[in-house]
């Protein structure tokens, strides 16, 4: 999440037993809750007419992980605030441990009316991407709901380390190489919805890729589903579009176009297009089934003679540290010192701040 620094409001309030912890819907729930205060920095939680603030300041504007989690033993209730790697811990005694009723309430990005006689403006302060919410009761204080009948649509209820299994219905284990939690279980991709997409914006079914193409993998570009390569493709059938891996297409050896084109898709002729390996002295343009004789400016061949995404490397680069008036560019130029048009002297080396003029 992130947030303005001077923004204040509440996070969230939920709604908890009223103190003698009996599940009688004619009391009035009380709340526990999470608010920035003052300068947009405090950070205080409240609970049952009662609060604390953390010493933990939430001082930036930037993207940050922030955990929230209580638990509650000997009449005391304790709360544990993380930002990105730090956090707090604050305790409130005498008060109920959390108790989530039958008509509890669960409030984000919403308005309401507290035992406080305040109302908490749940106004569009911030952005926040909520990666999961996991509430129990404490035991033996209730009988409690089972652990899935009461899931939240479009939310996870499962622990970090596990994902929602829609089939079973139930949470199930993440692969132990997932540290980052899991939508599926497959080591293939553990935290995006599209199989192929290397970074996305949230874990949601159809969330927006911001880069697609894991390591080995065939996909490119930042679509949503994400594409395939030149000569990869994959099948769509039945949701395949975000669950189903970019697989070769079937090629055949080119004859219409060989010597240019070795291997193509249909054979057509057509080497500006159609070809998926070209043949010696020719180089695959990059992103297309097209043949040439060189890279494009930009651009250099790899092992199997496929050009490199020329908007992707430096057109030419050169470092001024050597003798001499003659500098190579890396991988295209030449730059050499000269005096100017009209007799300006040429710039002089220094050896190790670069060139002086």
């Amino acid at each position: 999440m992130r947030k303005p620094l001077s923004s204040v409001g509440t996070l969230f309030s939920l709604d908890t037993d009223a103190r003698d912890g009996l599940l009688d819907i004619s009391e009035t729930s009380n709340e526990l809750a999470l608010s920035f205060e003052g300068d947009g920095s405090s950070c205080r939680v409240y609970n049952d007419e009662d609060d604390a603030e953390f010493a933990l300041a939430f001082d930036t504007d930037a993207w940050v992980v922030l955990g929230f989690s209580w638990s509650w033993s000997n009449g005391a209730m304790t709360y544990t605030l993380a930002i990105d790697s730090a956090q707090d811990t604050v305790s409130i005694s005498g008060v109920r441990p959390f108790m989530d009723r039958i008509d509890s309430s669960h409030m984000w990005g919403n308005s309401r009316i507290t035992q406080f006689g305040l109302v908490r403006l749940f106004s569009t302060f911030l952005e926040s991407y909520i990666h999961s919410i996991h509430l129990k009761n404490t035991g033996n204080l209730t009988d409690l709901v089972a652990d899935q009948a009461g899931r939240i649509a479009g939310l996870w209820t499962c622990a970090h380390d596990t994902f929602f299994n829609e089939l079973t219905s139930t949470c199930e284990a993440c692969n132990a190489l997932c540290l980052d939690g899991c939508v599926r279980d497959s080591l293939i991709n553990c935290r995006c919805w599209d199989i192929e997409c290397r970074d996305c914006r949230d874990f949601n079914e159809g969330a927006e890729c911001d880069s697609c193409g894991l390591l080995l993998s065939n996909a490119k570009g930042n679509n949503t589903p994400c594409d395939c390569k030149v000569g990869f493709t994959r099948d769509v059938t039945n949701g395949g579009e975000f669950t189903n891996t970019c697989d070769a297409i079937p090629v055949s050896p080119c004859v219409a176009s060989y010597p240019r084109c070795i291997k193509c898709i249909s054979n057509t002729g057509n080497w500006f297009s159609d070809c998926t390996e070209c043949g010696p002295g020719f180089f695959r343009q990059f992103d297309t089934g097209s043949c040439l004789d060189s890279c494009p400016t930009g651009s250099t061949a790899d092992e199997n003679g496929i050009c490199s995404d020329p908007s992707k490397e430096d057109l030419t680069a050169v470092t001024f540290n050597g003798v001499g008036n003659t500098y190579k560019g890396d991988p295209h130029g030449t730059y050499k010192l000269k005096e100017g048009e009209n007799g300006e002297p040429a710039p002089v080396n220094t050896g190790d701040r670069g060139l002086h003029f």
